[in-house]
């Protein structure tokens, strides 16, 4: 029985590193060609700029002037975005990932670790077929891949998001006292650097307080501990761009400039052939 066991464990320890490798191989060779190859032909063709939404020159102005700034090409410090995901790519040109190119590699990365995590839990409870079906339609969907290599944080808030809700399910069931803290804490500092890419971090939390109040309802020092450190961040950032902007402001004033923005493209004429109403609807 024991010598069965042994065997057992060994056998899923293979299965688990083959599955694993697998993914990480496939979604590493699925960015490599996207960001590498079709996206920056795509973008030549089209005379598109590589970085549309400027989070490289963010990165910069954390590590240049440790403020979150357009540096020449706009507002310096700005409250437009948060700081999560500059810090990430700071991260990145700091490991060495500089050309925008490969910062859409180190943008999808995150994603490509966690997904090989995932499957290798689903391939556990669910079977082999059901964590490829999952790791197939995660990596090989041409959005996120298409997305990330143009540096848009997009595929890195949802990969937070897609970890903290999956940490503190597994936490919900935890064997021990330390795992299940280790992982609220976790699931914390997963959502509160969610909520400083994007406020809309505020959802997740929001399905991890429904599930925990429909399913774990005596985990109260759990969920009170896992909201202060999501949010104590988010606040503090808060009051920086609040001073800022003279207004309150959660975390950035984007959802302002959004509306606005629309606003402004609906008054505009809709036959704009050569992107001019894009620069009048920012002015």
């Amino acid at each position: 029985m024991q010598t069965s066991l042994a065997q057992l464990r060994s056998g899923w320890r293979g299965s688990s590193s083959r599955i694993a490798t697998a993914i990480l191989l496939l979604g590493l060779v699925m960015r490599l060609v996207t960001s590498l190859w079709l996206v920056p032909a795509w973008e030549q063709r089209a005379g598109l700029a590589s970085t549309p939404d400027h989070y490289p020159n963010l990165a910069l102005s954390l590590i240049d002037r440790h403020e979150l700034g357009y540096l020449n090409e706009g507002a310096s410090p700005t409250t437009i975005r948060g700081p999560g995901y500059p810090l990430w790519l700071a991260a990145g040109m700091a490991c060495g990932f500089a050309d925008t190119r490969w910062l859409g590699i180190w943008t999808a990365l995150p994603m490509i670790v966690l997904t090989a995590l995932f499957a290798v839990w689903l391939a556990h409870r669910l079977g082999a077929r059901y964590a490829l079906l999952f790791a197939g339609v995660v990596l090989l969907h041409p959005l996120p891949a298409f997305i990330s290599a143009r540096t848009m944080s997009d595929e890195f808030y949802a990969a937070l998001g897609l970890a903290a809700v999956w940490g503190w399910v597994v936490a919900r069931s935890a064997s021990s006292a330390r795992t299940r803290w280790l992982l609220v804490i976790g699931c914390g500092a997963l959502v509160s650097l969610q909520l400083l890419t994007r406020s809309t971090g505020l959802v997740t939390m929001g399905a991890i307080f429904v599930f925990t109040l429909s399913t774990w309802r005596s985990a109260w020092r759990e969920l009170t501990l896992f909201a202060l450190l999501a949010l104590t961040p988010a606040l503090v950032w808060s009051v920086r761009s609040s001073q800022l902007e003279g207004r309150p402001v959660f975390v950035h004033s984007l959802a302002a400039y959004n509306f606005w923005y629309g606003e402004a493209l609906d008054r505009l004429p809709l036959d704009d052939s050569r992107g001019r109403n894009h620069q009048l609807a920012v002015e």
